[in-house]
């Protein structure tokens, strides 16, 4: 019994490890997804889209106290950093001159602070290599945060010529 113990144990450890692994590889989306090895924004640095809504929210949570909400810039850059990543890397799989959509909705939660997320992925989609081609208004879901209507998009776009990308260091 002890053996069978000792094995169910193992494996139950081996199993967390491996979603944790997982966890931490997948695009942070959430404040208690951050995880202080993050490097996913050094994608983005030098957006000034990302960055004016960065200090924005900076300035809105310098004056909260509870430990999330000074984390939600850090998240915004972190998402789209990993949305960046993803896109270059997608490059790679993808055949020359293929096309992609994206459904993303735009974000009002982090303390009413409007993040126009189509915009921003198109804009990002444009750095990796793509070119959008349309970005249309899929519907209007209801916000769960500040009880009102935030548009979901659709972002298409096609894959450009490979030699015009670069990666960042």
């Amino acid at each position: 019994i002890a053996q069978l113990y000792l094995a169910a144990s193992t494996l139950q450890v081996n199993r967390t490890v491996v979603l944790q692994n997982i966890k931490k590889g997948m695009i942070r989306s959430h404040s208690k997804g951050i995880y202080k090895f993050d490097r996913d924004d050094r994608y983005v640095r030098n957006n000034s889209t990302i960055c004016r809504l960065a200090e924005k929210l900076e300035g809105v949570v310098s004056c909260k106290e509870y430990g999330f909400a000074r984390l939600y810039p850090k998240v915004m850059r972190e998402y789209f950093g990993g949305m960046k990543r993803h896109l270059l890397s997608l490059r790679f799989l993808l055949s020359p001159a293929a096309n992609c959509a994206y459904i993303v909705g735009d974000q009002a939660s982090y303390l009413g602070v409007h993040i126009p997320t189509a915009q921003i992925l198109a804009e990002l989609a444009v750095e990796a290599g793509f070119q959008v081609t349309d970005i249309k208004k899929w519907r209007t879901r209801w916000s769960s945060v500040g009880a009102r209507g935030i548009d979901e998009h659709i972002v298409l776009f096609r894959k450009l010529d490979d030699r015009s990308i670069q990666c960042p260091r």
